[in-house]
């Protein structure tokens, strides 16, 4: 192979590199509850939740699940590089330190906070019908992974 063709196959490999980055960054991934529903509904919750049918990352596996059993569920999803979403729902509000940047956003019809930086974690906090949802992405090395517009579709999607 001479010269001009390792280099065109340099750049079409780079390009494709490239481009699979970008494109795998906006995705999201359905998320099949099917084992967390049956262990949430033996937990018998004294509040109905939804959950999130779409998740940044594929193959995202929920790590844990723990209810207090009078009204907080939390459960944590990680990936295969060990970056993290928790999710905390509960009846009372969410506190969060003075100080702390925060943005007003819209989830479809619901009114939220995004917190773009709380020490390297991204936090979207919204209520529905009297439930306090909070989603919180944890990155293991790369904090820009899982975008605000990400977060806000994860959130649209709950159900």
């Amino acid at each position: 192979m001479n010269k001009r063709g390792i280099l065109v196959l340099v750049v079409l490999l780079l390009a494709a590199a490239g481009g699979g980055w970008t494109y795998a960054r906006g995705n999201m991934h359905e998320y099949d509850y099917t084992q967390e529903t049956k262990q949430l509904k033996r937990e018998k919750l004294p509040m109905a939740i939804k959950l999130p049918e779409r998740m940044p990352f594929p193959d995202m596996k929920v790590w844990e699940t723990y209810s207090d059993g009078v009204g907080q569920v939390e459960m944590a999803f990680m990936n295969k590089n060990k970056n993290t979403v928790e999710l905390v729902i509960k009846k009372e509000e969410f506190e969060y330190q003075e100080g702390l940047k925060q943005e007003e956003v819209r989830i479809g019809d619901l009114e939220g906070l995004f917190i773009p930086d709380d020490g390297d974690k991204r936090i979207l906090y919204w209520e529905d019908e009297g439930i306090h949802y909070q989603i919180t992405y944890i990155p293991l090395l790369t904090p820009g992974e899982v975008s605000r517009t990400q977060m806000i579709k994860m959130a649209e999607s709950f159900n």
